[in-house]
């Protein structure tokens, strides 16, 4: 294991290799060496690290509504989103109440398996080893670790984060604006922070300054809404969908495509590092985990199926026949 390939600039980690891991030893040694090389935080620069536990190392960095692109061949992206939100409110709308605050509405579905935009994180490394390494047994696993300047870390009250989170509503598979999505966001309370009188008065330039914020995934710091999630010490990504500027048309529009970008794992210079788990250390890892309390029916508190899994297998382990 060498840590040549971690590099630092302008406060940022940068890397050029993977680094492959088979101890939790060595991995915790990889993460201790990664913390070390972050600049001390300040008011103006500050970087937090986040994780993503992935069981095959061939999964991408993309949310799960955007997994399929096959299935928009007749119908986009957003058509899918909105009937995802709409059937989930329909059939349990004691769960999946109308929120203040979009994002929350995306956490909850995200919690129960609907396909959203969020790509699950967490700020435990611990946590992404661990789901880094609980399925897939037979192919190498990995964890993301990402380095998340302030600029990019939202709270869950965050006007840009909640337009992004319902801009299913306004965004259609024909040419969309994005001076059309920020119009219906400036209807809500949400968005007061950037009421284009209170941010520019020419409103050309408005959209223009606030495209970019429109254009990049955002880490995001959720409201902890389940025990669960608490444990897990969960948080995400917002994916919105692809941003461009469209010439054809005076005066210039910036135009929301259908479609969205994932993170590319060798280039985005958010990815701080890559490390590689070998299928054949993953059980090894798991067992070593669970001496420092990371364990499904921790993680999972709420399930009881999996509480009472962990139960069985648990005790089947202290007999020698097999079951």
């Amino acid at each position: 294991m060498s840590y040549d390939d971690l590099k630092v600039k302008n406060g940022e980690i940068t890397m050029d290799n993977k680094v492959q891991i088979s101890t939790l030893a060595e991995y915790v040694t990889v993460i201790t060496e990664i913390i070390s090389k972050l600049e001390k935080p300040n008011l103006l620069n500050e970087y937090k690290l986040y994780f993503r536990g992935i069981e095959n190392i061939g999964f991408e960095l993309i949310p799960s509504i955007a997994r399929h692109p096959s299935q928009f061949v007749c119908n986009s992206l957003t058509w899918y989103e909105e009937r995802f939100v709409h059937e989930a409110k329909r059939k349990l709308p004691d769960v999946f109440k109308d929120e203040e605050y979009p994002i929350n509405l995306l956490t909850r579905l995200q919690h129960y398996g609907i396909p959203t935009r969020l790509l699950d994180i967490t700020s435990n490394a611990l946590v992404a080893l661990y789901f880094a390494c609980l399925n897939e047994m037979n192919e190498d696993g990995e964890v993301i670790v990402f380095s998340a300047g302030i600029e990019n870390m939202h709270p869950y009250t965050s006007p840009i984060a909640n337009a992004i989170s319902e801009s299913y509503l306004f965004s259609k598979l024909t040419f969309s604006k994005l001076d059309g999505l920020i119009s219906e966001a400036e209807s809500h309370s949400y968005f007061n922070r950037f009421r284009q009188q209170e941010v520019e008065p020419d409103r050309s330039k408005y959209i223009e300054l606030l495209a970019s914020r429109f254009k990049e995934p955002i880490f995001i710091m959720p409201l902890e809404l389940s025990e669960r999630q608490k444990r897990q010490q969960g948080a995400f990504i917002l994916f919105p969908n692809k941003i461009e500027l469209n010439t054809r048309f005076e005066p210039n529009e910036y135009e929301i495509l259908e479609g969205i970008e994932k993170m590319n794992k060798d280039t985005d210079s958010r990815i701080a590092k890559r490390i590689v788990i070998q299928n054949t250390h993953k059980s090894l890892i798991i067992r070593e985990l669970s001496s420092f309390g990371i364990s499904e029916d921790f993680l999972f508190p709420d399930s009881v199926d999996v509480v009472c899994k962990s139960i069985a297998n648990n005790i089947k382990g202290l007999y020698k026949q097999n079951y």
